[in-house]
């Protein structure tokens, strides 16, 4: 098993996990400062997907209606198929996407 080292200078021990994309350990502030320029990109990127996966985890879910035409025999006049049209536009379906 691969033991956590801080990414700039290698000690092991009493690492901090960095704050903002949760990915790379440091040993101390000035290790985490002399790192900013280059983790700064990362850092950023990383920390707008973990928003997004957050937002999508906390989102309602999202529901589809659809109009079920039931199966039975087909009407013989028109008056009758005009009626089966609307009972057939009331009968809905919950469909989830």
């Amino acid at each position: 098993m691969s033991e956590e080292r801080c990414c700039v200078c290698g000690a092991t021990g009493d690492l901090n996990l960095c704050s903002g994309c949760q990915s790379v350990y440091y040993c101390g502030a000035e290790c985490q400062a002399k790192d900013w320029p280059n983790h700064k990109v990362f850092c950023k990127k990383r920390q707008k997907e973990i928003a997004q996966q957050m937002a999508q985890a906390q989102a309602p879910q999202t529901v589809a209606w659809t109009a079920v035409t039931p199966k039975h025999a087909a009407p013989s006049s028109s008056a009758e198929s005009s009626t089966a049209a609307t009972r057939a536009s009331m009968i809905i379906g919950l469909v989830q996407t």
